[in-house]
């Protein structure tokens, strides 16, 4: 792995975005709510934890 894990970019990426439709008045807001601020806990301490660097992020996925 060259150092950046892409995936969690990807997700950080689709986390902003429901934060933005979350507080743009969307009708489907009450559904983003549920679950943004989740990903960006698991996400964090997905790389908090050092994990980042010692396993695939889909190992870690499934062992959570």
């Amino acid at each position: 792995m060259n150092g950046r894990n892409y995936a969690v970019d990807m997700l950080k990426g689709l986390g902003i975005i429901f934060v933005v439709g979350g507080h743009s008045g969307s009708p489907f807001a009450g559904y983003y709510y549920t679950f943004h601020m989740g990903l960006f806990f698991f996400l964090s301490g997905f790389l908090m934890a050092g994990s980042s660097k010692t396993m695939d992020f889909k190992v870690y996925l499934q062992k959570k």
